[in-house]
């Protein structure tokens, strides 16, 4: 799973307990932070994530000063020997539930003959000065995210590919940190018949809110629009995460008729009965894909 930050942002606070949030899922998840090419000298985050074993890249080409996606995709893709290589912003704290839905996923599906992207929600939630790097604190986080509020039933927050990769020949210059290229995924997967699955109620993304990060980056991050020139002449209605022909969820053994489900247990992947690309002429589908 890799990220970015960028000398110069702030919420200081809140990208150390990243830091410290995703080393404690190693070594079944090998975070890497990528740090723009002209900051790799005089980038503080550079060794705060080494001293917390992170695995630390450059990213090489930038467009205005912002690291391209698909450049990093490929890299870590052939610099590692997983199963999934992903990507999560430097806001978003991660738990088991990561680890135990792509557990279930590889041992379901030939990640190796299979284009597979893995997208979802984000949970805004607040955090506070918790350290998450403690099993106790852990804990607490587990607790915290029953409560907390999904975002957007709309966007992806993350997104997570099989080793096979993508076409990357078809995939334009994004950039991190701007919106659109999730809506791009999300509508070319299906256009390329990929498992394409919405992971949002068995992975648990949290955002951390309660800070002046957003605010505070929100100026450079929207002060152009390179994705969006990038995507404008696509037709990304069905860029949503309603629109994904699979979904995961958590099985329920102990469930009796309509009754609530309180210890939901392994996931499980479902097709949904309907989605754009299998009945397109399906008139209830309506404006939401």
């Amino acid at each position: 799973m890799f990220t970015v930050i960028e000398d110069g942002q702030l919420c200081d606070t809140g990208y150390k307990r990243t830091l410290t949030n995703w080393a404690t899922l190693m070594p079944k998840l090998l975070p890497v932070l990528y740090v723009p090419n002209n900051d790799w000298y005089t980038s503080m985050w550079r060794t705060e994530a080494v001293d917390r074993g992170w695995q630390v890249e450059r990213a090489e080409r930038l467009r205005q000063d912002m690291p391209i996606l698909t450049d990093m995709l490929k890299q870590t893709l052939s610099q590692s020997d997983t199963p999934f290589v992903g990507f999560a912003n430097a806001h978003i704290v991660l738990d088991e539930s990561l680890i135990k839905t792509l557990e279930f996923l590889l041992q379901l599906i030939n990640v190796k003959e299979w284009t597979i992207l893995i997208v979802g929600n984000r949970r805004n939630i607040q955090i506070n000065e918790y350290n998450l790097g403690s099993g106790d604190n852990l804990t607490r986080l587990a607790l915290m995210k029953q409560k907390a509020d999904f975002f957007d039933g709309k966007a992806a927050d993350y997104f997570i590919i099989s080793k096979k990769g993508l076409p990357w020949e078809e995939i334009p210059d994004f950039v991190i940190g701007k919106s659109d290229y999730d809506k791009w995924l999300m509508t070319m997967a299906q256009k390329w018949n990929a498992m394409a699955i919405d992971a949002s109620l068995t992975i648990a993304t949290l955002h951390q809110v309660g800070t002046d990060c957003s605010r505070k980056t929100k100026d450079k991050l929207n002060a152009t629009d390179i994705n969006y020139q990038l995507t404008k002449d696509f037709d990304l209605s069905r860029g949503r995460l309603v629109c994904l022909p699979y979904y995961t969820n958590l099985s329920c053994p102990e469930r009796h008729g309509d009754s609530f489900c309180f210890y939901p247990s392994e996931p499980v992947l479902r097709q949904r009965p309907l989605y754009p690309y299998q009945e397109e002429q399906h008139q209830s589908l309506g404006p939401e894909c």
